[in-house]
C-alpha cells in the first residue's frame, strides 16, 4: 500500500498548527482524500517529522523553507517521491513588494526578504510542485520552466461545511461578514474601506461584523462591529449567520496568485459574496460571486432584491457542491 506524508512547514507550533487554515486545505484534507482512496497517509510537523522519520513512499512538502528540520528531511527523502506545496507564492521575489505583510506593516523589508530567501532555497530543490492556483503556477513556470507543476485548487470539506449546523438564522438585522484571517489584510480593507462605509450607511436593517486584529486608519461607524479572529472550524456556523460575505482585496501581483477559496467557504451557505475581480474569482463566473473595482453600493442594492438575492444564493450553493474536495484531487490522484 502507497504511503504519503505531508509535512507542513507551517510558523505555527508542532502543538498548534493542525489550526492554521492552510495546513487544513492543504494537507489534512488531502490526506482524508487518500485514506478513503485507499492509500495510508499521515500529516507531520516539521519539527517533528525530522525526529521521527517515518517511512513513506510519496513525501509532500507544503510551504516548504529551509530550517534545520528542512535539510534533513531532504536529505532523508531524497530517494522518495518529493513534491514541494504551495497556496502563496512566498518564494518569488519578483512580487516581494506586493506582500500584503509589507503593505500592511505587519512585517518589515528586511525580515521580509530573509523569509522570501528561505523559501527559494528550499523551492529550488524541487522538481515537482502542487499548487492551489493558476497564477503560481506562472511564477514556478518563469523560474523553473522544466518543472512538473499541477495544480489542486482548495475545496469544502463536506465534514466542514457540517459545523454549520441546520438551526434557522437569529440575527434581527442583514449581517455583512468579513472574515480577514490575519492583519496582513489591513491595507486590503484600508482600500475599500470609504467605498464600503458609504455604501452600508443609513441602512438601519444592516449590520457590518469585521473579524480579525485589523490596523484600520480610522474608527468604525455605528452598524461596524469589531470582533476577534475566528478559528477555521467555527466559520461555519458565523457564515451561515450571515446575509453575505465580502473579501475586499487589493490587485497586486501578490493577490492575483490567490485562491477563491472565500468565495466557495461562502457559497456553501448559499451566501453570496462580494470581491474583487482577480483571477481565480473571475474564472468561476457565477452570479453568487459580485465582481466590482469599487462600487460596492451598486452591488449591495443589487442583493436587496429578494428575488435577486435568490438567485445568486441558489447559484452560489450549487457551485460550492461541485468544489468538494474528491473533485479537486483528481489531477494529483492520475500522478500520484
Amino acid at each position: 500500500m502507497t504511503t504519503i506524508l505531508y509535512i507542513t512547514f507551517s510558523k505555527r507550533t508542532p502543538a498548534e498548527y493542525y489550526r492554521d487554515a492552510s495546513v487544513i486545505y492543504r494537507c489534512f484534507q488531502p490526506c482524508e482524500y487518500w485514506r478513503t482512496s485507499g492509500y495510508q497517509c499521515f500529516v507531520m510537523h516539521h519539527d517533528d517529522a525530522a525526529l521521527r522519520l517515518v517511512d513513506a513512499d510519496v513525501v509532500v512538502f507544503h510551504r516548504p523553507r529551509t530550517t534545520e528540520s528542512f535539510r534533513v528531511l531532504r536529505a532523508h527523502y531524497a530517494s522518495r517521491r518529493c513534491i514541494a506545496d504551495y497556496d502563496d507564492c512566498l518564494f518569488d521575489s519578483a512580487i516581494l513588494d506586493s506582500h500584503p505583510a509589507l503593505l500592511s506593516g505587519t512585517t518589515s523589508l528586511r525580515l521580509l526578504k530573509q523569509q522570501t530567501a528561505e523559501y527559494f532555497d528550499a523551492f529550488v530543490q524541487f522538481d515537482t510542485f502542487c499548487v492551489s492556483t493558476d497564477g503560481i503556477k506562472q511564477s514556478i513556470n518563469s523560474l523553473q520552466p522544466s518543472a512538473t507543476t499541477f495544480v489542486v485548487r482548495n475545496g469544502i470539506s463536506p465534514f466542514w461545511k457540517n459545523l454549520g449546523g441546520l438551526s434557522p438564522l437569529t440575527n434581527d438585522k442583514k449581517v455583512i461578514s468579513y472574515f480577514s484571517g490575519t492583519a496582513n489584510h489591513s491595507a486590503d480593507l484600508a482600500l475599500h474601506l470609504e467605498s464600503i462605509v458609504e455604501a452600508t450607511q443609513n441602512r438601519d436593517n444592516l449590520e457590518v461584523h469585521v473579524y480579525g486584529k485589523l490596523k484600520l486608519n480610522r474608527p468604525l461607524p455605528a452598524g461596524w462591529r469589531r470582533l476577534e479572529p475566528v478559528a477555521f472550524h467555527l466559520l461555519p456556523q458565523l457564515i451561515r449567520q450571515s446575509w453575505i460575505c465580502i473579501a475586499p482585496i487589493g490587485d497586486t501581483p501578490f493577490n492575483r496568485c490567490k485562491s477563491a477559496i472565500k468565495f466557495l467557504e461562502s457559497a456553501c451557505f448559499g451566501n453570496p459574496l462580494i470581491t474583487q475581480p482577480l483571477p481565480e474569482f473571475a474564472r468561476l463566473a457565477n452570479p453568487g460571486l459580485i465582481l466590482l473595482n469599487d462600487n460596492w453600493k451598486a452591488a449591495i442594492d443589487e442583493l436587496m432584491n429578494d428575488e435577486h438575492y435568490a438567485h445568486a444564493a441558489s447559484a452560489a450553493r450549487e457551485l460550492a457542491s461541485q468544489h468538494l474536495v474528491a473533485f479537486q484531487m483528481t489531477e494529483m490522484a492520475q500522478w500520484i
